[in-house]
């Protein structure tokens, strides 16, 4: 029952509301545009000598709007941007008395305004001073007032289904037209308004500008190979109009690159904190130069003449094809007509490319055995780079594709990556199963020389690696089978054939990794070819001759050149032996010296227990005495043994030093 209240009051004050106008699109058709692979699309629009235009643009592109919007043309000087806010809704109950509750529950409106003055039923007039409900068993629950009339009485008035509430407080009655205008607006809120107002005097031929996000168009090649070393190489781009306008005669230009794409929220609301400082009163944002003539409360846009530079020269489509630094370009011929929410598939390129059929085997320097990729290798000879899409290859006699030619015929898809202008590449379609590789690799090294010199020695060889790659055709004779096999930095690398008419090598780069490309022919009455590879590259070992002992010595002596460097080191093997021998013979003196040490401390304690005159204390002393001359003469040893070996090291030294 309250419900039937709440519509009838609606329905009342609706009836009294003026019907809000809703705003057109004032600019002619879209113009041209530019479709970019990241995402975007460039709407160009001519506005000739309007100085005033509303765009009426879907909620999702209002920020790129704000963000991108140019304006150019003869006699323009200036321009601004005006519209709704973020929060439409809020801002218009911001001024009216009540929330926004209020004008779809009488209830609540009159919670929210009390003391208004109404009549009831079209017989009781006064103001409202409580609002109340009646709940009755068989009649439901309906609104109760309480009135207060001009003389002072206070009636109780029940709101029965049919029953009327007029209004008699213009000033309510315009706020609720206003909130429900509101209300309704945002109830569909998908579209924003936007007032572009320019100045200058004499404006024509202006133009309008601006970027959204749209659908990325796709590219999809049709490659068909011919006989001749090239293929006729079909672009066709999928293009979808996702704007929910027409295109309708519009001059349509597809963008391949890579530029930044940035979004900002400029059209949503940004509250920023302030410090709370009672006795400082700072200058309002709004009186800086950039700001000057707006208010906080302003509903004016703001000018973009004070904001930006001069309007940007519109961009030259110049030829049907062009390459920038950013991206290449490809303006379709003649107009293209594309309704809203349909898509079009359109051949934006067909020229004769460079290219390439091969069976492929690509080495790893491991043991593998596998087929060859079919590949097509696709050089760009044109002036624009090619956009990345999927491939699908067709062959034919002509390399043109003909419905009655029954030589085309399907072979295999490929992803193709953006080609540079004079850039390389493969695609691979398929698998060739007729023919089958087999690869080998062994590694090894080999010492070539030793040399000494500063007191150094100097080991020199190499590192070989050599990898075969067997080839079997199982089917036909008469192929051309490709090898790409991995370049190591520093190697050099030999090749020979063994069962094929011909052998080209080329280096290549991709994936990261440069490769050597063998390209070799086996004749018509050849099943079977082997490639072998070799690779080499020099080694050199760098050794102190003062860390080496006599083995080492020894052991590099059979190795060197020459007569004089084997003597050099026989010496230093028999210098460094004799040092050793030392070393060794010195270690045992020290370990007598510490025994005989011990058993003569253990004697000294015996004397000094036995009793003086004792024959025990007489058999110690004579001990003792013994000890301590064999002590003497161990000494002795020690320290000429000290000297040997200081002088064998001196010896050694010097041999070392003055080299051969």
């Amino acid at each position: 029952m309250k419900t039937l209240h709440r519509l009838s009051v609606l329905a009342t004050l609706m009836a009294t509301a003026a019907a809000p106008a809703f705003a057109q699109d004032t600019t002619s058709a879209i113009q041209s545009v530019t479709l970019y692979e990241s995402g975007l699309a460039e709407l160009t629009r001519a506005t000739g000598g309007a100085q005033t235009v509303t765009l009426r643009v879907p909620m999702r592109d209002v920020n790129d709007i704000l963000k991108s919007l140019l304006v150019r043309g003869a006699g323009v000087t200036g321009a601004k941007i005006t519209m709704d806010g973020s929060d439409p809704v809020g801002d218009a109950f911001s001024r009216l008395p009540f929330p926004p509750e209020a004008v779809t529950d009488t209830s609540a409106l009159f919670t929210a305004v009390p003391g208004l003055r109404v009549t009831i039923n079209n017989n009781l007039t006064g103001v409202i001073v409580g609002v109340g409900e009646v709940c009755k068993k068989d009649a439901g629950c309906h609104m109760s007032l309480d009135i207060l009339d001009d003389e002072g009485t206070i009636t109780h008035a029940e709101i029965n289904v049919g029953g009327s509430i007029k209004l008699l407080d213009a000033e309510i009655v315009e706020g609720i037209t206003t909130g429900l205008a509101s209300l309704r607006a945002a109830a569909g809120d998908t579209t924003r308004d936007i007032t572009l107002v320019m100045t200058g005097n004499d404006v024509s031929d202006a133009q309008v500008s601006y970027v959204i996000s749209a659908p990325a168009w796709k590219t999809s090649y049709r490659a068909i190979t011919g006989n001749n070393g090239s293929v006729n190489l079909q672009g066709w781009a999928v293009v979808e109009n996702a704007t929910g306008e027409d295109w309708s005669g519009i001059q349509m230009t597809l963008s391949s690159g890579s530029p930044v794409t940035l979004q900002s929220n400029l059209f949503g609301r940004d509250w920023r904190s302030r410090d709370d400082v009672s006795y400082v009163q700072e200058e309002p944002v709004f009186a800086s130069p950039m700001f000057k003539g707006m208010s906080a409360d302003s509903n004016e846009g703001m000018d973009l003449q004070r904001l930006a530079a001069a309007p940007v020269a519109a961009i030259s489509s110049g030829a049907v094809m062009s390459d920038s630094a950013v991206d290449s370009r490809f303006a379709l011929p003649g107009e293209q007509n594309i309704p809203a929410g349909k898509i079009l598939s359109v051949p934006f390129l067909t020229e004769s490319i460079d290219a390439t059929q091969l069976a492929l085997w690509k080495g790893s320097l491991s043991t593998n055995t596998g087929n060859p990729d079919l590949i097509l290798n696709i050089d760009n000879n044109l002036d624009v780079r090619l956009p990345a899409g999927i491939v699908t290859i067709s062959e034919g006699k002509t390399g043109i594709v003909r419905a009655s030619d029954p030589k085309t015929m399907f072979v295999g898809d490929a992803s193709m990556p953006i080609v540079a202008p004079g850039e390389e590449v493969d695609v691979k379609y398929g698998t060739d199963r007729h023919i089958e590789i087999s690869e080998r690799t062994s590694a090894s090294t080999q010492q070539t020389s030793v040399t000494i010199a500063n007191g150094m020695l100097q080991v020199n060889g190499f590192e070989r690696s050599e990898t075969t790659y067997k080839v079997t055709l199982h089917s036909g004779a008469g192929r051309a089978v490709t090898i790409d096999h991995p370049q190591i930095p520093e190697w050099n690398t030999t090749a020979y054939v063994d069962g094929a008419t011909t052998l080209e090598m080329s280096e290549e780069t991709s994936g990261g990794q440069n490769w050597e490309r063998f390209a070799m022919v086996l004749p018509a009455d050849q099943s079977e070819a082997t490639l072998t590879v070799t690779g080499e590259r020099p080694t050199m070992q760098i050794r102190e001759l003062s860390s080496m002992n006599s083995d080492a010595f020894l052991q590099w002596s059979g190795s060197v050149t020459t007569d004089a460097e084997k003597a050099f080191l026989d010496t230093a093997a028999s210098l460094s032996g004799t040092i050793s021998d030392l070393q060794g013979v010195l270690t045992s003196i020290r370990e007598t010296l510490a025994q005989k040490d011990a058993d003569q401390a253990r004697t000294r304690d015996n004397i000094s227990a036995a009793g003086v005159g004792t024959p025990a204390h007489d058999r110690f002393m004579k001990t003792l005495i013994e000890l301590e001359d064999e002590i003497v003469d161990a000494r002795s040893q020690e320290a000429e043994l000290n000297t040997n070996l200081v002088n064998a090291r001196s010896a050694l030294e010097d041999h070392l030093a003055a080299g051969i």
